[in-house]
């Protein structure tokens, strides 16, 4: 059985086969310096505990918040789309005492069990804003580093979308990404981002 519920910002719960897969945690802590805190609070966090693997789509503190990775068991397997940027996650959490993580290739499929497969679909958000504003060969690439999560359960037959905090401002792109049928399409809602399109 699947099941699936959001619980703050990008954050969310995906629940297969007795396994759980949480993305882009942030529930605890606030972030850049005090201005940005949880839209929501749980009244209990002890399901941290039986998280068994942790998707962390980018960069931005919001979606890796330190004070609730550290209510995770240090064996979660931590899977992190393999770009140069994302070292900085790397570091941070191996010093953290985090030693399960896997960097994973943009667009391969990963094997959660028999049932259940996630790939990192690249970033498909680079021209949102005015482009002619970019510096040519710059901005392109560095503004563009949010990924999404794409999970397939063969059970239900279903496949499901978190975008994080990827917008696919070209649609044509997000049809060549991700080709199946897309059962439900989840993204983030947090009061503040007002840049993300409902």
């Amino acid at each position: 059985m699947l099941k699936i519920r959001s619980l703050n910002n990008a954050t969310t719960l995906v629940k297969f086969e007795e396994k759980y897969l949480l993305i882009d945690p942030w529930l605890v802590g606030d972030l850049y310096h005090g201005s940005w805190s949880p839209y929501s609070k749980l009244d209990s966090l002890d399901f941290l505990k039986r998280i068994d693997y942790v998707y962390i789509s980018h960069i931005h503190e919001d979606h890796w918040d330190l004070e609730t990775l550290n209510l995770i068991d240090r064996d979660a397997i931590i899977l992190i789309p393999d770009m140069p940027m994302n070292i900085v996650i790397t570091r941070k959490l191996e010093s953290q005492g985090f030693t399960n993580i896997k960097l994973i290739g943009l667009r391969e499929k990963i094997s959660l069990n028999e049932n259940t497969s996630i790939s990192a679909i690249p970033p498909l958000n680079s021209h949102g804003q005015e482009t002619y504003r970019y510096i040519e060969g710059y901005e392109s690439d560095a503004t563009n580093i949010d990924t999404s999560l794409l999970l397939q359960h063969t059970p239900s037959g279903t496949s499901h979308l978190f975008l994080c905090d990827n917008t696919p401002y070209d649609t044509q792109r997000l049809q060549e990404e991700v080709s199946q049928n897309i059962t439900t399409l989840w993204y983030p809602f947090n009061g503040y981002a007002q840049d993300y399109p409902v």
